[in-house]
């Protein structure tokens, strides 16, 4: 029998920009809050809080199996890009 947790996290929905923003971070290093500020307009700019927190978990599940890694930003902040670009 599976837990609570591991059933929430199979519940979660992934980020729709999760892909989007690894590919665009992979070539300008934009952190996840740049990118969401770049990407979103209208109205969906009313929700960027939520956006910004379902990018969050989702660069945070890929952190954990480690097929994202952390790297410094453009401008000294953290941005996370796949393994493969920066090997």
């Amino acid at each position: 029998m599976e837990s609570r947790r591991e059933a929430k996290l199979k519940m979660a929905k992934e980020s729709q920009y999760i892909d989007q923003y690894l590919e665009v971070a992979a070539a300008h290093r934009y952190t996840p809050g740049t990118f969401l500020a770049y990407t979103l307009a209208g109205k969906a700019k009313r929700y960027g809080a939520g956006y910004a927190r379902a990018l969050l978990r989702a660069i945070n599940r890929r952190l954990s199996t480690g097929e994202v890694v952390a790297v410094r930003s453009a401008h000294g902040a953290t941005a996370y890009v796949r393994r493969e670009a920066v090997e």
